[in-house]
């Protein structure tokens, strides 16, 4: 019997889920690290909006690494991953939040209020399609 060689679901999905955990834990890391500078010291300087767009561009560009890296080692499907991580981060930081900063239901979901210059939503979707969007890049560098 002579078996083509094809990816399983069970196979691309457990990928998925690996790089997407591995992806999770670089960004987050990072976003915890850079979180803290921008609470104890942009905060009180420039204020939260302003210490929020100060940010950003370095999550931004850590997001693009880390995208980077988690396709480099483990070649997963970069949508399943990318898509996948956005939901396990989104979850991380809502128990994060709520659990142990302790914030209202209220304050939490005012992070995603774009009116009030926020730029988490549009991290969180940077998030989402970046590993997609670096393998485009990268299949076209070739």
């Amino acid at each position: 019997m002579d078996r083509k060689n094809t990816s399983r679901p069970s196979t691309t999905l457990k990928a998925a889920v690996l790089a997407a955990a591995l992806y999770v834990a670089l960004a987050w890391s990072a976003g915890f690290i850079f979180g803290v500078v921008r609470e104890l010291a942009l905060k009180p300087l420039i204020g939260p909006v302003w210490a929020q767009l100060a940010e950003a561009p370095v999550m931004a560009i850590v997001t693009w690494l880390a995208a980077g890296y988690v396709l480099r080692k483990l070649s997963p499907a970069p949508l399943a991953t990318g898509l996948l991580a956005a939901a396990v981060l989104i979850v991380i930081e809502t128990v994060f939040a709520l659990g142990i900063r302790g914030q209202s239901v209220s304050d939490y979901l005012a992070a995603f209020d774009m009116a009030r210059g926020t730029v988490f939503p549009l991290l969180i979707i940077w998030f989402a399609i970046a590993p997609w969007v670096r393998a485009q890049y990268g299949s076209r560098r070739a």
